[in-house]
C-alpha cells in the first residue's frame, strides 16, 4: 500500500512505536483479515499468491475429509527440515500417545491443569526419546 491510503475493512488499531520513538495508532489485522484483504487486490502481481492460497485452502479441506493427509504433510515437513526418520517416527508416536491419553482421560471426566499436563508430557518424552532430548526440550519450554 502507498502511504496515505486507507484500509477499509474490519481492523483494529494499536499504538505502535515509530522511528521517532513516538507512539501512533496503526491499523492491525489478524491472519484471516490479511488473507481476505490479499484476495480482494485486483492485481496481476497478487495472482500467484491468490493461487497459492486457494491451493493451501483446498489441501486443508482435503485433510478434514482424510486426516491421514495431514500426518503425511507433517512427515514431509519434518523431512524437509532435516529431522531423522527415527525422530519423525518417535514424534508421530508421541502425538498418538498424547491424543489417546487425553481422550481416555476426558472420557473418564479427569481434568488436568496445564502444569500437570506439561509434567506428564515431559515424562512421556523421557521414556520415548531418552533423557537428553527431554531435558533439552524442558529447558526450551521453561
Amino acid at each position: 500500500m502507498t502511504e496515505g491510503s486507507q484500509l477499509v475493512s474490519n481492523t483494529n488499531q494499536l499504538k505502535m512505536k515509530a522511528d521517532d520513538r513516538k507512539f501512533y495508532k496503526t491499523d492491525v489485522a489478524d491472519t484471516e483479515q490479511v488473507l481476505r484483504l490479499v484476495q480482494s487486490i485486483p492485481s496481476k502481481r497478487a495472482e500467484p499468491f491468490k493461487l497459492w492460497l486457494a491451493k493451501v485452502g483446498s489441501e486443508r479441506i482435503d485433510e478434514t475429509v482424510d486426516p491421514e493427509l495431514s500426518i503425511e504433510r507433517a512427515i514431509q515437513n519434518y523431512r524437509r527440515l532435516g529431522y531423522s526418520k527415527n525422530w519423525i517416527n518417535q514424534r508421530i508416536k508421541s502425538i498418538e500417545v498424547r491424543k489417546a491419553g487425553a481422550t481416555e482421560e476426558c472420557c473418564r471426566g479427569v481434568s488436568w491443569s496445564n502444569l500437570e499436563l506439561l509434567q506428564i508430557l515431559q515424562q512421556l518424552k523421557k521414556e520415548r526419546m531418552g533423557e537428553k532430548q527431554a531435558e533439552r526440550e524442558r529447558r526450551i519450554i521453561c
